[in-house]
């Protein structure tokens, strides 16, 4: 996490009380295909927090963080399993644009 972050990525946390109940690890990239964009590495709520608002509350704080950062998308990667998260994307105004490749170099 340290080298994560020392490299530029940012971390947001929802809090209720002293308690972390959602989590976002984002960084700004620049992209060929698309310009700037907000990407998120790893958004996270609490199992027993989930369907509350809290997801929601933190996705809103990213894209007004992607406005202030003048960034034209905010973006991220979703595993193709996760089927309640991509309900949660969806729901939240996100697209499905396209796939993502990957391999073992």
């Amino acid at each position: 996490m340290a080298e994560i972050l020392g490299a530029g990525a940012r971390m947001t946390a929802a809090t209720h009380g002293d308690a972390v109940v959602a989590l976002a690890v984002w960084r700004v990239l620049e992209k060929t295909f698309c310009g700037r964009e907000l990407y998120v590495d790893d958004l996270v709520t609490d199992a027993e927090r989930r369907s509350k608002g809290i997801g929601a509350k933190l996705i809103a704080h990213l894209a007004a963080q992607a406005r202030k950062l003048d960034c034209g998308l905010l973006a991220l990667d979703s595993s193709t399993q996760r089927h309640a998260a991509h309900r949660f994307y969806l729901h939240e105004g996100f697209s499905i644009v396209g796939f993502r490749f990957t391999r073992r170099p």
